[in-house]
């Protein structure tokens, strides 16, 4: 299945996703009442999944940068909406630091942190999987914490 953006009729910051097969629709998601613009590129792929990043402004604020990991496009634009209407509630804090020796990056560790003590960390081969878990940890303590 090819993802075939194509823009939204009712605000000019939402797309739509629909399979070119199909035709079916698979996603939508209308960010026009809170962010001015926005957009998302995948960055790395890891198995069935892909991390991305995505960049939004603020009506009235700055151009913000989040990165996500998902395992289709229509999971992408849910973790990136519940991100924008749920910003800044979280006490949590996710760090992925590349581990180098003599120079060489050999793997990537991620870290939680929760007012400013680690609570848990992780380390693989790769940048997206230290992501992706990194994230998976990071949403369970979030759950938990509510």
């Amino acid at each position: 299945m090819r993802d075939n953006l194509t823009e939204c009729e009712n605000a000019s910051t939402a797309y739509f996703d629909v399979c070119d097969e199909c035709g079916e629709l698979s996603a939508c998601i209308c960010l026009g009442s809170l962010v001015d613009e926005w957009e998302i590129e995948q960055i790395g792929k890891e198995g069935e999944n892909f991390a991305y990043r995505y960049k939004f402004k603020e009506k009235a604020g700055d151009l913000i940068a989040r990165f996500g990991y998902a395992s289709t496009y229509r999971e992408a634009m849910d973790n990136i909406a519940c991100s924008v209407q749920c910003k800044g509630k979280s006490k949590y804090k996710l760090f992925i630091d590349p581990y180098t020796r003599e120079g060489k990056v050999e793997g990537y560790s991620y870290l939680i942190e929760k007012e400013g003590k680690i609570i848990a960390a992780g380390y693989y081969r790769s940048e997206v999987q230290a992501r992706f878990y990194g994230q998976k940890a990071l949403n369970i303590y979030e759950e938990a914490g509510k």
